[in-house]
């Protein structure tokens, strides 16, 4: 019963991981970049689309890279929790000396 409570709460917690990165990486609103002066008076270029339109063009690839690399991460973590018992292999046991 807990390991099947663990399963579906790893399952869950996956899912969520890959669906909030899915909005990440593929949600636009059509937005364009625009420039903005920040607090210390230089100007910045905001990448204007999606749910990363406040920020800079180099923070939202870097943040856009790392939704990627978090779905795939979780859907492998996913296969492997589910078919876990397909990958474990059972090891002898170990023979003492008497």
């Amino acid at each position: 019963m807990r390991n099947r409570r663990n399963l579906l709460l790893c399952v869950c917690a996956a899912l969520a991981a890959f669906i909030s990165a899915c909005f990440g990486a593929f949600y636009t609103t059509g937005g364009e970049p625009h420039v903005v002066t920040n607090i210390y008076e230089q100007a910045i270029t905001l990448f204007g689309d999606g749910i990363y339109a406040n920020d800079s063009l180099v923070k939202a690839g870097a943040t856009k890279g790392a939704d990627i690399v978090i779905m795939l991460v979780s859907v492998l973590l996913v296969l492997a929790t589910v078919f876990q018992k397909t990958f474990v292999t059972v090891l002898p046991e170990k023979r003492h000396a008497a």
